[in-house]
Parts: structure tokens; sequence; C-alpha cells
């Protein structure tokens, strides 16, 4: 079940489980009383349509870690898309601020040497070009939710 919105996690607490669900393509479950325990921020988070997208995705795979560094630092999971593109979740579970970094071929983008274009599923806004890798700087139990598109 879904805890966003429940007491005891934190805004970037709440924006990494909802995106770590949405990844793994799991039953988006709310655990929230919606009539009178949601506030607009939760509210955001549960209705984000680019997000809720990676999870409703029609190929339908289900999203896997690609890469950890310790038990409790950064992580980066994938998702293949039905569009060609990888939903990629950045995730610093460590204590402190982390730089996160999924490189394209962990991520499984065919040909990881091709730049891609980033898009913040979270902000709705276009990122850049990158080449063979995406990194952001991550406070503490923070996540950022990616699409990575290949170039042609």
């Amino acid at each position: 079940m879904l805890q966003v919105g429940n007491a005891g996690l934190s805004y970037d607490e709440q924006k990494s489980h909802f995106g770590a669900w949405c990844v793994v393509a799991a039953p988006l479950l709310i655990g929230t009383d919606l009539v009178s325990g949601i506030d607009n921020a939760t509210l955001a988070i549960l209705t984000a349509p680019e997000v809720i997208a990676v999870n409703q995705d029609a190929l339908g795979v289900q999203g896997i870690r690609v890469s950890a560094s310790n038990p409790n630092g950064p992580e980066c999971w994938a998702k293949p898309l039905a569009d060609g593109s990888v939903a990629a979740l950045l995730l610093n579970r460590g204590s402190s601020n982390a730089t996160v970094t999924c490189t394209f071929s962990e991520a499984g983008i065919k040909n990881p040497g091709v730049a891609a274009t980033v898009r913040d599923l979270w902000a709705r806004a276009d990122l850049g070009t990158f080449t063979a890798q995406f990194s952001a700087t991550l406070a503490t139990h923070a996540s950022m939710l990616v699409k990575m598109t290949p170039q042609a």
C-alpha cells in the first residue's frame, strides 16, 4: 500500500515512495484518507500525470535496480517504456546529500554511446541532452524520476 499522505514521511520521501512504485509497476493502492487527510502537495504527488504514465506504460515491464553503491547509498532503478525510452529513478537512500548517476548502459539503452534527451517527470520539464549518463545531486531520501529518450 502506498504510504503517500500518511504521517511519518517527508515530502521527498513521499515522492521517492511513489516514484519507486511507478517504476516497479506496482498497483497504485492509495493508503491515505482522500477526504480529510490530503493536502495539496500530497495530491500533486498522487496525480502527477507523467509519473503515473510510467506505472501505466503499455509495455508492462517491471523496472529493476540497475546500480547501487552500497546498501544505504545512491541507487538507480530503470524501466523500459513502450516508446523505446527508459524511465530511471535516481534515489538517494543515504543520510546526507549525494550525487546519483545512472549510466545509459546500466539503464538498458540499446546504444549507450548516443545522446539522450532527459526529462524530469515530476517537474514536467526537459533537462537537456546528455551522453552516456545522467547525474543529479539529491538530498537525503530524495529522488528524481526521469525519462531518457535516445536520439536517433
